[in-house]
Formats: C-alpha cells, structure tokens, sequence
C-alpha cells in the first residue's frame, strides 16, 4: 500500500521557514481563521489533489492565497505572493530540501488579485507539483 504525502503540512512549514530566512516572519497555515482581522499578513496552503501516476507518485496542484494589505492598498499582497511563488517553485531548492516529497514542479500560475469581502487585499496562485508517497 503506497501512502500519498501530507503535502499541504510539508509545504506550510517549508515555506514558514524560507520566509522568516528571507527577513519576513509571516503566519502560514493550510486554514484561513473565520475571524482573521487583516491585522498581519497570511499565506493559506491548499492542497487540491490530483490524478494518481503509478506507481508513487501524484500529480497534484496546490492553491495559494495571500492576505495583506487592504483593499485599495494591495501592494503587500501583491508582494508577498510573488515572493512565496518563487519560494514554491525554487528548483532545485524546493526538490532537495529535507523531507521534500516533491520530485518535480510541472507548472504554475499566478498570482493573480481576488476581490475579498473584508478590507484585506488577496492574491491567489498555483502550483502543480509531482510527489511521491511512501510505503
């Protein structure tokens, strides 16, 4: 039996850690809180799934969004999400990094504005990614 990663807690943790590195300590989760405030800027990891490539690996894509900023100052939210994109995509980094059970980045896009109810600027992006499960 091949068990699929727990890709959504590997990439929160990998990409808290290479953001505090790089001189920005910003939360990081795979769960946007009902009473977030926009008081301090948020990056929410969701892992969407995909189709099985046999005998280990997943295709699957990852959403990403970004809150900061407000509504019409969306610059720290425009930002933020280009510097997280780069961190998800940075090859060969990405691949080596301990406990990575990415083996390839297949694409992305993004990011992209999206309109938010609250007065919180956001910017969404995807990543497809290769990973392999363990046995």
């Amino acid at each position: 039996m091949i068990t699929p990663p727990d890709l959504e807690l590997w990439l929160t943790a990998h990409l808290r850690a290479r953001l505090k590195g790089l001189g920005r300590p910003v939360e990081v989760s795979n769960k946007e809180p009902k009473d977030y405030a926009a008081c301090a800027p948020l990056v929410v990891v969701r892992c969407d799934g995909g189709p099985a490539v046999p005998p280990l690996q997943w295709d699957w894509q990852v959403g990403v969004n970004v809150l900061a900023g407000t509504g019409q100052h969306d610059k720290p939210a425009r930002d933020l999400a280009r510097i997280a994109l780069a961190v998800l995509t940075d090859v060969p980094a990405i691949l080596t990094a301990v406990g990575s059970p990415i083996t390839a980045v297949e694409g992305a896009a993004g990011p992209t504005s999206v309109d938010d109810p609250q007065d919180v600027a956001r910017a969404y992006f995807v990543v497809n990614y290769r990973v392999i499960g363990t046995w």
